[in-house]
């Protein structure tokens, strides 16, 4: 069938759809080419990611073809569908599918058009991604300071990045000499200046940033901790080293800053460096914790100031988790029916040596309540605090 379609269409090609599900036919000779990979319902962005690097260096035996079926309009909201649209298509897109496509775009509930011709609320929102994504090149993301999604595209000085987070709020940080903003329906703004710096509003609605310095942003994603997790061991020196490369395509000369505040104490707390192109450097530092650090996920931004075609000083995000997690706390909470709030605190011991805290639970304008907790090896100890006119914690 392929060969006698082949000999009335020119260039053309026979494909069938195929079920993500199922294992597919990537014989090289296979006559079934391209295959459309669908499933219903439709896989989610992060799905789609997966499945494609199952496919990676399969493009020379089959071309990949993906479905890009919206949800239906009536059993989601818009922005939902908006969110999810564009962040499959991204997800091909940086996957490295042949094509992403829309199946019926006449279809009455997830059509980009009605059935009597008429765009829907998607075309826009199609026909601005394509824009965005046209022929670039995917190139991974970068850490953020408050951990909004991102992927970024483009080749050369500049690019492209889609950012969202579920949670509205912003990012500050420099992107580049002169960077916009293009939201679902292709409406563009700059971005308001904070010094060198860019405020960049984010939601749930994915948009698209212009101007993205890429160099900068492949060196963010090349600079590294070298230990990411380290001990509650206070008033002694951990060593630790932070990693990066020159990723501009000349040489550079500069100065790496290391964070402070907190009472942490790090030496060095700066080193001074010279790059060829593409040449790496390890900056070793031991940081010093003070007795009142506290544990869990903390921020560790690196400061970057560059001389290469012109001055340039930005920051590397990163996060250093202080503690190995074989000690946390559970906590839980609920109105008993005295209407006090209760305030459950677990704490959990998986070393295998004995542990005693101190602990305080401090409500504003409350009395600080206080306990002190030992928990056994390999065990844990719960304590109960009650806190009267609960309600009005809530």
């Amino acid at each position: 069938v392929s060969a006698e379609v082949s000999k009335v269409l020119y260039n053309g090609q026979v494909g069938t759809a195929w079920d993500w599900l199922e294992p597919p036919p990537l014989d090289r000779n296979s006559p079934w080419r391209p295959l459309q990979f669908t499933t219903d319902p439709p896989m989610t962005a992060e799905e789609l990611r997966r499945y494609l690097a199952s496919y990676a260096g399969a493009e020379d035996r089959v071309a990949l073809w993906v479905d890009l079926r919206p949800l239906n309009r009536g059993e989601y909201p818009l922005p939902v569908r908006i969110t999810d649209l564009v962040l499959r298509m991204a997800a091909v897109k940086a996957g490295g599918a042949e094509a992403g496509f829309h199946p019926d775009p006449f279809h009455p509930e997830c059509g980009l058009f009605r059935p009597d011709g008429f765009p829907t609320e998607l075309l826009i929102p199609w026909r601005t991604a394509v824009h965005a994504l046209r022929d670039r090149t995917p190139r991974g993301s970068i850490r953020l300071p408050n951990e909004s999604r991102n992927l970024l595209f483009g080749d050369g000085e500049t690019g492209m990045m889609i950012v969202w987070n579920p949670q509205p709020g912003e990012e500050v940080l420099y992107l580049g000499d002169a960077v916009a903003t293009t939201d679902v329906w292709g409406r563009t703004s700059s971005l308001p200046a904070l010094g060198e710096q860019q405020r960049l509003r984010v939601g749930p609605l994915p948009q698209f940033v212009e101007g993205v310095h890429l160099p900068i942003a492949f060196w963010r994603q090349a600079c590294q901790l070298g230990v990411t997790r380290v001990p509650s061991v206070y008033g002694k020196p951990l060593p630790n080293q932070i990693r990066f490369r020159n990723t501009f395509p000349h040489a550079v000369a500069g100065t790496v800053r290391l964070p402070g505040g907190r009472g942490w104490r790090l030496d060095p707390d700066h080193a001074v460096f010279k790059l060829l192109p593409n040449e790496e450097i390890a900056v070793p530092f031991a940081l010093t914790l003070p007795l009142d650090a506290e544990a869990g996920t903390q921020p560790f931004v690196v400061h970057f100031s560059l001389q290469a075609d012109r001055r340039y000083e930005f920051d590397a995000f990163h996060t250093l988790e202080v503690g190995l997690g074989d000690v946390y706390v559970d906590l839980r909470t609920r109105l008993n029916e005295a209407g006090e709030l209760e305030v459950r605190q677990t704490l959990v011991n998986e070393t295998d040596a004995p542990l005693s805290f101190r602990c305080e639970l401090f409500a504003p304008d409350r009395r600080r309540q206080r306990v002190q907790l030992d928990v056994p090896a390999l065990g844990r100890a719960a304590h109960v605090y009650t806190l009267p006119d609960g309600r009005e914690l809530l």
